[in-house]
């Protein structure tokens, strides 16, 4: 638990030092004197005097300021606390600027790490196999018998690794003379060819046969000393293909023990073994997420 509370701290620590960011280089682009810029608060442990400005950073990083000329509260004010170089003597769009620099400079910082994210490794998805989980009721898809469990192997002919290669080939298809999908089927001893007469969406144009992604309901990661871990909650033992199926539309199909292990699953062997209030909780909460529409 201490590890999440210090990286909270080190991230909060980014945002303000990315904010501060923001209002100095306002500050100086519009020419306005920064006699003190600081990270973090309480005692000094460095501080660099550059031309006008003092660079601090303080003990505890959870707070930083901007300090520009002429925006010491006084009772008295004189003539230099509003001359050419000070906040108060910029007009009121320059002042506005500084002033918003900060939350633009959060905006853009998110903007970029998300773009590195991608670029470096992709967005991590659940449920990027191509595996149908939900089918709408009237749609093409199941007008086309898609089925729940159904594995997309090729779209239109081009073979389909990921979700996404299947939204991609549904985008890119021919919705009038219909869509080719060969799907992998239970209990099927060869692939099944189906045509889906899909038609854009009114709204936006986009070619959907209404089917969402099947996301596993595995558990990754389990807090020690969580109320699930007291729960007898445990990792996923096993691959999302062996996990518990999901339920479709008024039909059901699980296994008596779920891949995720409690303590009722361990101790008996027995699929009748009454697990704990809790985790019987939990598990009739449980849905399936089907953000990824296609």
């Amino acid at each position: 638990m201490f590890i999440f509370y210090v990286l909270a701290a080190v991230l909060i620590g980014i945002l303000i030092i990315v904010h501060e960011v923001g209002h100095f280089v306002a500050a100086r682009a519009c020419r306005v004197t920064v006699e003190r810029f600081s990270i973090g608060f309480g005692k000094k442990l460095l501080s660099i005097k550059r031309g006008a400005t003092e660079y601090v950073l303080s003990l505890i990083p959870l707070g930083g300021y901007v300090k520009m000329a002429g925006t010491e509260v006084s009772e008295h004010p004189t003539g230099e606390s509003h001359g050419p170089g000070t906040f108060p003597g910029k007009p009121v769009g320059l002042r506005s600027l500084i002033v918003a620099a900060g939350p633009v400079a959060n905006l853009v910082w998110a903007f970029l790490v998300y773009i590195g994210i991608i670029w470096i490794g992709g967005v991590p998805m659940f449920g990027d196999d191509p595996v149908v989980g939900f089918v709408d009721e009237g749609s093409p898809a199941a007008a086309a018998g898609v089925r729940v469990l159904d594995r997309v192997l090729s779209v239109e002919g081009a073979p389909v690794e990921t979700w996404s290669d299947l939204r991609a080939g549904i985008a890119s298809g021919t919705a009038e003379d219909g869509i080719s999908l060969v799907v992998e089927r239970q209990a099927e001893d060869e692939p099944v060819e189906l045509l889906v007469n899909a038609s854009p969406d009114s709204a936006t144009g986009d070619v959907t046969i209404g089917v969402a992604a099947y996301i596993p309901p595995l558990i990754g990661n389990v807090m020690r000393g969580s109320p699930a871990d007291l729960a007898g909650i445990r990792e996923v033992t096993e691959s999302p293909r062996s996990a518990a199926v999901p339920s479709g539309r008024g039909t059901s199909s699980r296994r008596s023990c779920p891949a995720v292990r409690t303590r009722s699953c361990r101790s008996s062997g027995s699929a009748k073994a009454r697990p704990t209030r809790p985790t019987w909780l939990l598990r009739r909460r449980r849905r399936l997420l089907t953000p990824l529409r296609s």
